[in-house]
């Protein structure tokens, strides 16, 4: 019981950014994660993921990504592995 309770006061917020929202068409573009433990931010990390097409228009907008900023990205299948160890 003690060792659950210590891990509600650890958490890893996850944003990610995406080509769209068709999970069956779009890719992640950006992932991060920040780390808080008791309340205190303690640390954060984070990838650019290159997709196999083009950024549309509008997240570039939303974003401020373009195809340029993820031009020599990785891969997602390339960070995936370090990406679920951060995790």
């Amino acid at each position: 019981m003690e060792q659950t309770a210590g891990l509600l006061h650890r958490f890893a917020f996850l944003d990610i950014e995406t080509t769209g929202l068709d999970f069956e068409r779009c890719e992640v573009i950006e992932m991060a994660l920040v780390y808080v433990e008791h309340g205190v931010r303690i640390g954060e990390k984070s990838w650019l993921v290159r997709p196999s097409g083009s950024i549309p228009p509008f997240i570039t907008t939303l974003t401020s990504l373009t195809d340029a900023d993820v031009e020599h990205a990785p891969s997602f299948a390339e960070v995936r592995e370090d990406f679920r160890a951060a995790i």
